[in-house]
């Protein structure tokens, strides 16, 4: 088992976790602290996966989503709440709608999304810049694209720094396949997924958001957009504001659900 799974004797839902690009369950602490206790906590740790992906797939991307899937039905979780940051927001949303019956309600914390086709330009000269590079070119322009998704003015620089080293030490271990696994996710077609999905869903915004809030709107008229002045990584840096408004929505949905 590659994902942290805490089980909750009186619960009967499960939150299901998933982290963002090049990052590690550990994103997530503060809010396993905070709601373990109320829910069954399933963190899906696919930087593990990536580590050790073989290649026989053709799509990184699909094939980690894939394999939380066939863990999540292993485990037999049921009544799930789908919970992701950044490319783990892509997952959730994937995740959603393959598994409808049985997920509550799903929240996707600063995800680049909707991919307009401005952004998917961006994205593709960005990336075949960065495998054109030799190793260490590489690791400058990684470094300097996590950097661009901290807000100083609001992060703390302990905090960013300590994000920043440990995405490095992670991308470092397999950058090849890292690097493809960030090409693969931009393929998937979120658009798409936001339009099919049922149930909740809350989008939390950093300041600036990774995703267009317009566009958003446009496409789901019943998201709750919330915004939190912070970076990237609203669950570390800002995770007292992140936890009220999770516990806010789980709160609601467990109503309804109730009901």
């Amino acid at each position: 088992m590659y994902g942290q799974y805490l089980k909750n004797q009186k619960s009967k839902k499960t939150l299901v976790l998933i982290h963002g690009w090049c990052c590690d369950s550990s994103h997530f602490k503060k809010q396993i602290d905070a709601f373990k206790s109320k829910f069954n906590i399933y963190c899906a740790n696919y930087s593990e996966l990536v580590k050790t992906y073989d290649g026989t797939e053709d799509n990184i991307f699909f094939y980690c989503a894939n394999k939380i899937q066939e863990e999540i039905s292993q485990l037999e979780l049921h009544n799930l709440y789908f919970i992701g940051h950044s490319l783990g927001g892509n997952i959730a949303l994937m995740l959603a709608n393959t598994l409808e019956r049985e997920t509550i309600g799903s929240v996707i914390i600063d995800t680049t999304m909707p991919m307009s086709s401005k952004a998917t330009e961006k994205f593709n000269a960005f990336f075949s810049n960065l495998v054109e590079k030799d190793f260490s070119a590489q690791e400058r322009m990684v470094r300097e694209f996590i950097e661009s998704k901290c807000n100083t003015d609001y992060d703390s620089k302990n905090i960013i720094k300590t994000i920043v080293d440990g995405m490095m030490l992670t991308w470092k271990t397999n950058s090849n396949q890292f690097n493809s696994l960030l090409r693969d996710a931009f393929k998937f077609d979120s658009s798409a997924a936001l339009k099919k999905l049922r149930g909740p869903l809350m989008y939390i915004a950093a300041t600036p958001p990774s995703g267009n809030l317009k566009e958003l709107l446009e496409i789901k008229k019943t998201i709750d957009i919330q915004k939190v002045l912070s970076g990237h990584f609203v669950m570390l840096t800002q995770h007292a504001k992140t936890n009220e408004l999770l516990a806010n929505f789980l709160m609601q949905e467990s109503s309804r659900s109730a009901d």
